[in-house]
């Protein structure tokens, strides 16, 4: 069997007992980030601070999508509730909006850099999250992503940060977000390894 996403996250956390044991343990905020990005801060006093502080329940970091193709998610709001939309759902129209700035309409994109409180994590692993359909390679893979669980929240914060500092996503063996650019992002800005 396979992974159903990572917005299974929830529903595992709860199904475990780990949910209870946090909360047992007085933990009150837990952080996700993705595998694939090695600029990735966790521990960003700045981000906890501005999030506790502004009261919010989630908060997620961003960066400005680096062109209307790039192959992230982005932050938006549905039906007024915080959200994401994946990439494989932006329509073209969608990709090329902008707002009367010029900026990018679907801009602030999805690092998978998250901040959740333990309640809104309760929130979510009590309801079902929806399913989103990929087309892989001749078969179709159905997921559930964190930012699902985001719609049981009324706000949240959204922090832009710099790409060269947080982001270098591999996500393709050659190219673009491949290791090797990777590896040249990480260098230049935490030296070689």
């Amino acid at each position: 069997m396979a992974s159903d996403g990572n917005g299974s996250v929830y529903y595992s956390l709860k199904s475990s007992g780990m949910l209870e044991d946090m909360k047992n343990n007085n933990v009150k905020w837990v952080y996700f980030s993705g595998v694939d990005n090695i600029m990735v801060n966790p521990i960003d006093p700045v981000f906890i601070g501005l999030t506790i502080s502004h009261n919010k329940p989630i908060a997620s970091k961003s960066v400005v999508k680096a062109n209307p193709e790039e192959r992230v998610g982005a932050f938006c709001l549905r039906d007024g509730k915080p959200g994401i939309i994946e990439y494989i759902e932006l329509s073209d129209k969608m990709k090329n909006a902008k707002n009367e700035n010029g900026e990018l309409l679907y801009g602030e994109a999805n690092i998978l850099s998250h901040l959740l409180n333990i309640d809104i994590i309760e929130t979510i692993a009590n309801n079902e999250l929806e399913y989103h359909v990929a087309i892989k390679n001749n078969l179709y893979k159905f997921e559930s992503f964190i930012f699902d669980g985001f719609k049981y929240a009324d706000d949240m914060l959204v922090m832009r940060v710099k790409r060269e500092e947080e982001f270098a996503p591999i996500k393709n063996k050659e190219g673009v977000d491949s290791p090797e650019t990777a590896l040249e992002l990480y260098e230049k800005r935490k030296g070689k390894i």
